[in-house]
């Protein structure tokens, strides 16, 4: 080896043994190794960083947060600090800006991170301070919706039903004010609490507002957490407006009224049988023969009593069905129904005759006759026959009987000392079929659609035409007549003020009702305005302004069995199969007036009755 070389690898290792180890002195860092720098002429390590001293300002200490920016304020001993979230994946780091008052700020955007827990890391120069939690949560509470299952199939408008809902939240918790079961047609209903995560609804499917047709009835549970995260459950259950439906006319048609009293109703058939129901159920509780179709409607006082259009009269008790009188006369057809009334004779009926009858020496084309057990040693009698045909009467406040007849004419009668006397007649373009409505006036329509309104003179104080055929009788509900026509048109007609100042009177509208021809029905009026209409194969719910609200189905079409309808808002009518409907209503009893045929639920036809069972 030359000389050269041994001599600068000899002057190399020479250097590099002059490097002092820790504590070795120094001039400066350059002639320190290991790590170490020249501290007082001694080669030392750097003393360690002070620590990251951290005060958070915001966000609190486990913050929940369910969207939006989170706002991050905190004092550290730092000239720079930033921040990075830890989770279920890393964002970039988030730079802070110090502040006059010597506080970092910066923002989080949460849009970007997934729910969970986060961490944020505070970080300056290596060294990492302390850290704070922060939840993120944007969904709502667990909910389950538990409904209750009818043993019928399905709910009765008339029913309330409880609801319940499990609902639970895992992050912040579950509000109980938003929790909630929302249906449409009524206000939000809040729950109730009944365990540690069960909640209960009270449902009144009666509630007027509630859009509870023929069908399913649709309900949610809304619930919130305290974030304002929302979730909710949907389910319906079934709601039908049908009571009962019972087959008691022998498949043959039902023309007439039912009569109710508090337990029970009372109907003819076409099959010649009156029959009583029990009103709740609709199970038969009783029949009674009679010769001929009963088309007329039995009206209900201290008895049932019943005409055929083969000539009987039966007065029936309520309760057996047992008859406490009859007769007959095979020249009678009795289309009408009868009427009541007090007199000396006690409760009397009076009838409307169809056919010809013999009246002394002559023969009368049908007549009003007058029956009760009392007249003639306890047999049935007849003491006069005037007017006649199918109208039934109806009996004034002060007794007075109104009729019309096959004469084209309107007649006024009174009934005294066993006789007829006529008060009044006054002609009408046709032929008068339907029964009078009495409400401040005595309302008449012919088949031909006139109406008219008459006093207590005879005088005519109005006048009107429905422009259609008429099979039905007019009613009046508050101050209005109504009339549906034989092609479904509705025509209402205000007549002469009556006081019901109490009462805010509905404004009905004219309509036609498509699909409705050849209605021979009376409708009713509810308590509340609304006109229920039997039409087609159906049963309709009109509101004043013309809406159908609802409509339920029958087992037949249509006849002329006008409605009843009972106190409890339960409606019943008969349909061309021989079959009884009970249907549930929003209607609480009848309008004031004369708001059915044959006046209330009685079928009195006697305005002085009242008009519930």
């Amino acid at each position: 080896m030359r000389a050269s070389t041994l001599l600068s690898l000899s002057l190399a290792l020479g250097s590099l043994a002059c490097v002092p180890h820790p504590g070795g002195e120094c001039s400066t860092d350059l002639e320190c190794g290991y790590g170490t720098t020249c501290q007082r002429g001694l080669c030392r390590s750097p003393p360690p960083a002070p620590p990251l001293n951290v005060t958070w300002l915001s966000p609190e200490r486990d913050a929940w947060r369910a969207a939006g920016p989170v706002a991050i304020a905190l004092v550290a001993n730092s000239d720079e600090v930033t921040i990075s979230t830890n989770g279920s994946s890393v964002t970039s780091p988030i730079s802070l800006v110090r502040d006059a008052d010597g506080v970092f700020r910066g923002s989080l955007d949460t849009s970007g991170l997934a729910d969970g827990l986060w961490t944020l890391s505070p970080h300056a120069g290596g060294r990492a301070g302390g850290a704070r939690a922060i939840h993120l949560d944007r969904s709502g509470p667990r909910v389950a919706m538990h409904l209750p299952v009818s043993p019928a199939g399905a709910f009765l408008r008339s029913q309330s039903i409880r609801v319940y809902a499990t609902v639970i939240d895992d992050g912040v918790g579950v509000d109980p004010v938003s929790l909630a079961l929302v249906a449409d047609g009524v206000a939000p209903i809040p729950g109730t609490r009944v365990g540690r995560n069960e909640w209960g609804f009270a449902v009144r499917l009666a509630d007027p507002t509630l859009f509870a047709l023929e069908g399913p009835v649709a309900l949610r549970v809304v619930a919130r957490d305290l974030l304002g995260n929302e979730s909710h459950v949907a389910g319906e259950v079934p709601v039908t407006r049908v009571r009962w439906r019972r087959q008691i006319g022998d498949r043959l048609p039902i023309r007439s009224s039912p009569a109710l009293d508090e337990a029970h109703l009372y109907v003819g058939t076409d099959a010649g049988q009156v029959v009583a129901l029990d009103r709740r159920t609709g199970v038969t509780l009783w029949s009674h023969h009679m010769t001929g179709p009963v088309s007329g409607s039995p009206a209900l006082g201290a008895l049932v009593y019943a005409g055929s259009e083969g000539g009987d009269v039966a007065a029936l008790d309520p309760a057996t069905g047992e008859a406490h009188w009859t007769c007959a006369d095979p020249a009678w057809r009795l289309l009408a129904s009868p009427a009541i009334a007090q007199t000396s004779s006690g409760e009397t009926l009076f009838l409307s005759n169809a056919s010809a009858i013999q009246q002394g020496n002559s023969t009368v084309q049908g007549g009003v006759l007058a029956v009760a057990q009392s007249f003639g040693n306890g047999t049935c009698s007849v003491l006069g026959a005037v007017g006649g045909g199918q109208s039934s009467v109806a009996v004034g406040n002060d007794g007075t009987l109104y009729v019309g007849g096959l004469d084209q004419r309107a007649h006024a009668l009174r009934f005294d000392a066993m006789t007829f006397r006529e008060i009044w007649s006054s002609p009408m373009g046709d032929d008068i079929t339907g029964s009078p409505a009495l409400s401040g006036a005595a309302v008449f329509a012919d088949v031909s659609g006139h109406l008219a309104w008459f006093g207590s003179n005879g005088a005519q104080v109005k006048a009107a035409s429905l422009g259609q055929k008429l099979l039905a009788s007019p009613i009046v509900a508050f101050s209005t007549a109504l009339v549906q026509g034989r092609d479904g048109a509705l025509g209402p007609f205000i007549g002469p003020p009556i006081p019901y100042s109490e009462i805010a009177e509905p404004v009905y509208v004219a309509q036609t009702l498509p699909g409705a021809g050849w209605i021979g029905a009376t409708p009713a009026a509810g308590a509340d305005g609304v006109l229920y209409v039997p039409a087609g194969h159906s049963l309709r719910a009109i509101a004043p302004g013309g809406a159908v609200l609802w409509e339920a189905p029958l087992s037949g079409g249509a006849t002329a069995s006008s409605p009843t309808i009972g106190c409890d808002g339960t409606l019943y009518v008969g349909d061309a199969s021989g079959t009884m409907t009970a249907l549930v209503t929003d209607s609480a009893g009848l309008a004031p007036g004369w708001p059915r045929f044959r006046h209330d639920a009685h079928n009195s036809g006697n305005a002085a009755s009242q008009l519930c069972e």
